[in-house]
């Protein structure tokens, strides 16, 4: 590998790595319900004073859960353009392939390691959440392509 593809591998590989360890420090002992909530619970209060308590909790639950999807969303098209610029011969399949087995990987490791955790708990229905977010992101994506990308082609490797 050349200094060149070296350095646009980074390029593209860095963001995802740091989206990665972003998304695993999130979903660490210090970002558990109590944690995160001892933060958004006064946010929300001053943004919707007039909702009820279980409004409050309603709201806190909907946000945590659609974190999930959100943060794999963002990885998923962070992945995919990591994918599309350093293996254009890849192929929109094997690059949806790859991006959700990483998506998978990164998911299950998190949500094992919440489980054996004494702060938080570890669901397979958080994996499935993520991964649906992935795969919508990359629908999207593919959607946008399709519609408003003919003809572009993937980046050609540089020698």
């Amino acid at each position: 590998m050349t200094d060149g593809n070296l350095r646009r591998a980074a390029r593209a590989w860095l963001p995802v790595i740091a989206w990665g360890a972003l998304i695993w420090h999130l979903g660490g002992d210090d970002f558990g319900t109590s944690q995160s909530d001892g933060v958004l619970g006064p946010l929300l209060k001053w943004l919707l004073p007039w909702v009820s308590p279980e409004g409050h909790a309603f709201g806190l639950w909907l946000i945590r859960r659609s974190a999930h999807p959100a943060v794999y969303a963002v990885l998923a098209l962070l992945v995919g353009r990591a994918c599309w610029q350093t293996s254009p011969g890849l192929g929109p399949a094997r690059q949806t392939a790859l991006t959700l087995a990483l998506i998978a990987l990164l998911a299950g490791a998190d949500e094992y390691r919440q489980a054996r955790s004494a702060v938080r708990e570890g669901h397979s229905s958080d994996v499935a959440l993520d991964l649906a977010g992935a795969a919508l992101a990359i629908g999207a994506k593919s959607g946008w392509d399709s519609r408003f990308r003919r003809g572009k082609a993937a980046p050609k490797p540089r020698a």
